[in-house]
């Protein structure tokens, strides 16, 4: 049951994960959280109880499993929810909750997946936080994005972001994917901001 009253960092706390304000590992006290759910809460807010999808990449945590999964269904009142992992994570699927087993960096295995599925209003990149898995997942799942939807990209602290970059003034360009992908995501990036700490980057589709 959707709670308007809790806001998406205190669900994620209380579920686990490092997206909310405070994340540790076993038999540790260093908070190693992001505070992502700030900027997720800020535009995601109006669309709480609206009939959403929402696709996420990289579901498997070893320290609270389905922490992301559980913590989206309750943010969300009517959303139906997209999950994907390298990681057998289909023990997570629930109604309104899918979840398949895919590699991000396998185009074939990425189209085929998404050939059957609607239009999403979010994607979250939360995968293997390398360059080409990055761009691959960009590459292939940014045209599948409604129009003024949002694709966000985790974790860039520990990534190469000198390409990424050029998402903001439309002069994306990658070795990664054809020249048609990065035509298609540069004619349609309606505009583009990384977070202050650069750990997250947010694009806006026209």
């Amino acid at each position: 049951m959707n709670n308007k009253k809790i806001t998406l960092t205190e669900i994620f706390d209380e579920e686990g994960g490092d997206k909310g304000s405070y994340f540790t590992h076993k038999d540790s006290t260093e908070n190693l959280a992001h505070n992502y759910t700030k900027v997720y809460d800020e535009v995601m807010s109006p669309f709480r109880d609206e009939e959403i999808n929402l696709m996420e990449i990289g579901l498997w945590c070893p320290f609270f499993p389905g922490s992301s999964v559980k913590a989206w269904s309750r943010y969300f009142s009517k959303a139906t929810y997209y999950g994907v992992d390298i990681v057998d994570c289909t023990q997570l699927a629930s109604e309104g909750v899918n979840i398949d087993i895919m590699d991000q960096r396998n185009e074939k295995q990425m189209s085929s997946y998404i050939k059957d599925k609607p239009k999403f209003k979010f994607i979250i990149d939360d995968g293997c936080h390398e360059e080409d898995a990055i761009i691959l997942s960009l590459g292939s799942l940014f045209p599948h994005l409604e129009s003024g939807g949002m694709y966000f990209i985790e974790d860039l602290h520990v990534v190469d972001k000198t390409n990424l970059y050029n998402l903001v003034t439309n002069k994306f360009t990658s070795e990664y994917i054809s020249e048609d992908k990065i035509k298609y995501i540069n004619e349609n990036v309606d505009r583009c901001y990384f977070s202050e700490d650069g750990k997250l980057c947010v694009i806006y589709k026209k």
